[in-house]
């Protein structure tokens, strides 16, 4: 995790226990915390991501060329039927649902995502900090997995809709997730899309 203009500010290991997960992401968004000044964002990625060359520009360059605070790659899940982990989100009915479709080379709004590669900024954190309910005791950025029935990623997704706060994703940076099939390159991405007979359709443009 990184969040510095200059370079790395800090990096640690953190163990496979979701709880663990949870206190390493709101540790390193508090310490951005204490001083907002000094970064414009924390670049997320996760030790079993692999990233095509480029792919970290690319996502601060989508960020920047459209003034988005809150960007993802794509990345699939690493075991079953390898689905692209990025979400649709009803605010109504406070429902995630796994996308099952998308075009590659396109940059599309979506409800939630799982943070092995995100850039978040420092005035997305700032307005989640300033929302009304907005308890640090419970759970802080990335809530406890249990809370809501999500995960700690989409539990932070919940939260930058409520700052008012839209997730782009970039479907032409593509990331390798390192597990049961090791997705690494384009190829490799339309390769397990296409064999997961037709769970998931892509469009090539």
């Amino acid at each position: 995790m990184s969040a510095a203009r200059g370079g790395t500010d800090w990096v640690g290991d953190i163990s496979s226990d979701r709880m663990s997960f949870m206190d390493a992401r709101n540790y390193s968004v508090q310490r951005l915390m204490e001083d907002p000044t000094i970064a414009d964002g924390i670049m997320w990625v996760d030790s079993d991501m692999v990233p095509e060359a480029g792919s970290i520009l690319r996502l601060l360059e989508t960020a920047t060329r459209h003034g988005y605070t809150f960007v993802s790659g794509v990345y699939h899940a690493r075991r079953g039927n390898h689905r692209p982990v990025f979400f649709n989100y009803d605010p109504k009915t406070d429902i995630f649902k796994q996308a099952l479709t998308y075009e590659i080379d396109t940059i599309k709004p979506e409800g939630g995502c799982g943070f092995g590669f995100v850039w978040t900024s420092t005035q997305l954190l700032l307005d989640i900090r300033a929302l009304p309910d907005f308890d640090p005791d419970k759970g802080s950025y990335f809530p406890d997995h249990h809370f809501g029935n999500v995960s700690e990623d989409l539990g932070f997704c919940r939260l930058a809709h409520k700052a008012g706060h839209q997730l782009y994703v970039d479907t032409g940076v593509q990331v390798g997730h390192l597990g049961e099939t090791e997705v690494i390159t384009r190829d490799h991405h339309l390769r397990v899309l296409l064999a997961t007979k037709g769970l998931t359709k892509v469009s090539v443009v």
